[in-house]
């Protein structure tokens, strides 16, 4: 049945989780630059969830950019609300870091794709954020903004 899937042990059993429940996403201005000791909202999105067991891929995609010879030290975080989602993965302020150094690369201009999951337990709408901020000693930018992409998964 339609219903039914056939697992590797040759039993048919009800299929469970891993669907697709909704998808959003949210794209920031178009430049967005950081400058020495700043942190940046760079792209929200308010969200509802349809299910309180349901966990949330959070995908973020930008274009980041840093000249000259100086130092780019930028920490990435997504937020909900104000709770930390990538906390349990990095240290314990949370967020991760991207660091080049002062002699190579002069210029580093690339993509940046960056994914954390989430579960809310709660059907009550909230808001993702993504925030970055510089430490170095030279400004960052996301060029074209950034997307954020919030895909709600059956648990």
């Amino acid at each position: 049945s339609s219903s039914t899937v056939l697992y590797g042990d040759n039993t048919w059993a009800a299929a469970g989780g891993g669907k697709v429940l909704q998808t959003k996403f949210s794209q920031s201005a178009s430049n967005i630059s950081i400058s020495t000791s700043a942190t940046v909202d760079i792209a929200t999105l308010s969200f509802t969830p349809t299910s309180s067991t349901s966990q949330m891929m959070i995908t973020i995609c930008g274009v980041f950019y840093k000249q000259n010879n100086n130092t780019a030290n930028s920490k990435f975080n997504v937020l909900r609300d104000s709770t930390q989602c990538d906390q349990e993965n990095w240290s314990s302020s949370g967020g991760s870091y991207l660091y080049y150094s002062g002699s190579t690369p002069k210029e580093h201009i690339g993509p940046l794709t960056y994914v954390v999951f989430d579960k809310p337990l709660s059907t009550t709408t909230v808001t993702y954020k993504f925030q970055a901020s510089n430490t170095g000693s030279n400004t960052v930018s996301f060029y074209s903004g950034a997307k954020i992409i919030v895909t709600e998964v059956e648990a």
